[in-house]
């Protein structure tokens, strides 16, 4: 498993079982900062990093960096359109950088990205270290305050219009995610969508959720009630439709 550390710019890479066995030093860290810098590309900030295996990654950068394939210590492909939400380039980066979610299928083909601020999905194909772009839709319009000093610009939600995405989860054959709504009043919700981007179910929780995960047909969720208590749910979603 890998954790990547933003305000670091290292990616931890840990062994579960060697953490509980009590190893001492089961970790080992990856500078990907100072990847960025051996193969020029100082200026650029990772948000996230996605393993692929056999010493790949997926990396999501800021400006023209959006997607990087890195192979080892050589970045060896860059993807760098942006679908076009915002004529303000630099905005443009924010929505899709902002509180974004990235989720991978575990057969590596599907990359899906959603954001908070509007309700925004694009979804990817993956073949061969290809990226490509096939699917973009939008449930409601980002609507944001630009962050004062910031460079290039940043964005900060409009506290009137709805949440955007906030949670979610990917299969081989489909996605999973809730959609905040108006006051946050459809966290409890949980939608699926096929990879062409057609919603298929909802599913109906006892309060808001938090994460989830899925292992095998079985999905495990961190649901939070209405008292603010939170707790460990698993469950067949073909049971609660």
């Amino acid at each position: 498993s890998y954790v990547y550390d933003y305000s670091t710019g290292l990616l931890v890479g840990y062994s579960i079982h060697d953490v509980m066995a009590g190893i001492k030093n089961p970790c080992h860290r990856i500078n990907v900062r100072g990847l960025l810098d051996s193969n020029k590309k100082p200026n650029t900030a990772i948000n996230f990093v996605q393993s692929l295996g056999s010493n790949k990654y997926l990396l999501f950068g800021n400006n023209q960096n959006r997607i990087m394939l890195l192979d080892g210590d050589k970045i060896n492909s860059i993807y760098s359109e942006y679908p076009n939400t915002d004529s303000d380039e630099e905005c443009n980066w924010a929505i899709w950088g902002h509180s974004v979610q990235y989720k991978l299928s575990p057969d590596n083909k599907h990359l899906i990205l959603t954001t908070y601020i509007g309700t925004l999905f694009e979804i990817f194909n993956l073949n061969d270290g290809e990226v490509k772009s096939t699917i973009l839709k939008g449930f409601s319009q980002p609507k944001y305050n630009i962050v004062n000093g910031a460079t290039p610009k940043w964005i900060s939600p409009d506290g009137d219009s709805p949440e955007g995405f906030y949670t979610l989860c990917a299969s081989n054959n489909k996605f999973y995610a809730s959609i905040g709504g108006l006051d946050c009043e459809q966290r409890n919700e949980i939608l699926s969508f096929d990879y062409e981007g057609s919603p298929l179910e909802k599913y109906i929780f006892p309060g808001d959720v938090k994460c989830f995960t899925q292992l095998n047909d079985i999905f495990f969720f961190i649901i939070e009630n209405k008292s603010g208590e939170y707790g460990l749910y698993k469950a067949k979603l073909s049971e609660l439709i």
